[in-house]
This record gives structure tokens, C-alpha cells and sequence, in this order.
């Protein structure tokens, strides 16, 4: 047994909840490895992600959010505690009249797919997410990470979220999040239930310009999402034009291997599970690149896939010895 395994009856208990222990994580991220949760809890309604985290913060047990997976490296060691996923009422989405805000809003559960999301928008006839075309994830991760390209951030048109937390849900403004480059400022133990997103009334020339112009470059310069976070490294400094994926090239890294990960020969930001990768592999491939980069460029790229799981600390360490403070950038370059 782990040691949370016995935490799992309590929350199997709750309504609305799915309950397994000893999950592999290698099942749930889009780079595909991952040792497994101690244990891993679906929720499907509100009531029941408040029950789940009242339940957890009175145990004492450690637990993390998570969204799609598409920006998460989970160590082959696994994960203490629990891990807690959204389903059900979570993928839903609404739209509403503002009329303090002059436009329509989009409510958006926080599992709800980001691409699915601005497919949902366009039809309905709105616009105003066109910067995040092809973003993967779900709508609470994208808005954790404030994802997005050069052509915006989610804190461009995001309005509020609710969360929830030990003490209960809550709704506040999107600037409670002080949102930045690839970061957010969310209390700890918090969790994105939903976002509220302003929208345009149909969509301008100029917005479908720049959903066209995304999917063509993602479509030109990067592979597929498969086995990959998309981009591993933060992107340096946009603004001068230094871009993770360049120095990476520039340093003659593309199709570096070790074990069963490599970085792309498309682009060189992506570093990829070939299929048979370990945790341990990407890491240490990352780790590589980091310092050949530094070497040659005197440049420290800082990740901005996230590493957790037990000895993740120790691999975080590796990336910030010697690591200079990162200024704005944007997704691939875009």
C-alpha cells in the first residue's frame, strides 16, 4: 500500500468521484511518461472538487491540479499524494450578455479544451481568443500558464475565474491572478473550476488574419503534438529576438538523442519521447541542451514545462544553477 492509498476510500465516497491508486502518470501527459500517483481523483461537478479539497486539506495530503497534461513532466519516481482531474459539468461551456463590459463572455469549465473552445466561439458566431489558436491543454491550465502566442496572452481577454479552495468557491477578477510571462499567482491549494473570457460580436478580418497566420507557422515550422509539451525552454527575450528554439539550432542540437528522447529536427524547442522515453531521458536530454546552450551563447534557458514528482527538486536545481532572470517571450516564437 502507499502512503495515500488509504486516503482514496474517503474521497471514493464523495458523489460525483472516480477513485484509482497507483495511476501511471505516462497515461495522462502528452509527453507520455510518468511513474504513478499515490492517488488519482476524478471530479465531475462542483459540489464534489469542494469536497475533495475540504477532504484533503483536513488529511494533511498533498495533492496537484491537473489539466490536459500537455505542459507537465512527471518524474518516473510518480507522485505522492493525490492528483485531482476535472470531468463532467467541467467541459461545459455558456455564452452571456455582459453589459457592464459592452460584449458577450464566454464561461468555459476549466477542462474544457482550449481548441475546442475557440471552435465552440467561431461557430457561435463571437471572436476575441484568435491569439491562442492551436494552444493545446484545457482552459484552467491555459490560464495557470497565461498561455498564448505573439499575438496575445490569455490575460488579454480574460475576465474572472472561480476557484475553489479549502475554505469554499470563490469568483474574482482576473487581476487577483497577477498573470505574467507563463505565470499566474493562484493561493496555494487553489483550483480553476471556470474562466470567464470577453469576446467580440463575429469575427474581424484582422482576427481570422491571425488564426490563419498561427495555423500556417504551426503547420510550416513545428511537428506534431505527439510525444512533446511543445516548447520545453522559455523563450529568452522575444523582444530581442531570442528565442529558445534558435539557440538550441544555433548550438547544433537538433536530433540530439538520449535514450528514447531527441530533440525534433523540425523544431528545436520540441524535445520529444520517441515512444520508449523515460522521464529520466527527457531530463537529462534537457539538461544537455541547457548547457551547451550556455556554453556557446551564455545563455541559461529555464524550463517552462513543469517538472514535479518525487525527486523533482533535485532536477529543477540542475536547471536554475547558474540560470539568468528570463524576460517576456512568446509560444515557438509565434
Amino acid at each position: 500500500m502507499n502512503a495515500w492509498q488509504h486516503i482514496g476510500r474517503d474521497l471514493a465516497a464523495i458523489g460525483d468521484v472516480r477513485v484509482a491508486t497507483g495511476e501511471p502518470m505516462s497515461r495522462h501527459t502528452s509527453l507520455g511518461v510518468g511513474g504513478p500517483a499515490d492517488v488519482f481523483v476524478r471530479a465531475g461537478t462542483l459540489k464534489a472538487l469542494e469536497e475533495i479539497v475540504s477532504l484533503l486539506e483536513r488529511e494533511g495530503c498533498p495533492w496537484l491540479a491537473l489539466g490536459a497534461g500537455t505542459n507537465l513532466l512527471v518524474t518516473d519516481e510518480g507522485l505522492g499524494g493525490a492528483v485531482v482531474t476535472l470531468q463532467g459539468e467541467f467541459n461545459d461551456c455558456r455564452f452571456e450578455d455582459a453589459p457592464g463590459r459592452g460584449g458577450p463572455v464566454v464561461v468555459a469549465g476549466a477542462a474544457a479544451r482550449l481548441p475546442r473552445l475557440l471552435l465552440d466561439i467561431e461557430r457561435a458566431g463571437f471572436g476575441g481568443l484568435e491569439y491562442a489558436t492551436g494552444v493545446p491543454g484545457s482552459v484552467g491550465g491555459a490560464v495557470v500558464m497565461n498561455a498564448g502566442t505573439v499575438h496575445g496572452f490569455v490575460e488579454r481577454s480574460l475576465v474572472s475565474v472561480r476557484w475553489v479552495l479549502p475554505a469554499g468557491v470563490e469568483e474574482v477578477p482576473a487581476s487577483r491572478l497577477r498573470l505574467g510571462y507563463r505565470r499566474s499567482d493562484l493561493p496555494v491549494g487553489a483550483v480553476i473550476a471556470s474562466a470567464r473570457f470577453a469576446l467580440t460580436r463575429g469575427r474581424s478580418e484582422d482576427q481570422a488574419r491571425v488564426a490563419d497566420e498561427i495555423r500556417r507557422h504551426r503547420r510550416e515550422r513545428q511537428p506534431a503534438m505527439r510525444g512533446t509539451a511543445g516548447s520545453f525552454f522559455r523563450n529568452p527575450d522575444m523582444g530581442a529576438g531570442v528565442f529558445a528554439g534558435r539557440l538550441i539550432e544555433e548550438a547544433g542540437l537538433k536530433g540530439t538523442r538520449v535514450g528514447g528522447a531527441f530533440v525534433s529536427p523540425v523544431h528545436a524547442n520540441f524535445l520529444t519521447n520517441g515512444g520508449e522515453a523515460s522521464a529520466r531521458d527527457l531530463l537529462e536530454l534537457a539538461v544537455r541542451v541547457r548547457d551547451e546552450v550556455l556554453r556557446r551563447s551564455g545563455v541559461a534557458l529555464r524550463p517552462e514545462v513543469r517538472i514535479v514528482g518525487r525527486g523533482a527538486d533535485e532536477w529543477i536545481r540542475r536547471f536554475e544553477e547558474s540560470a539568468m532572470p528570463g524576460s517576456c517571450g512568446s509560444e515557438e516564437g509565434l
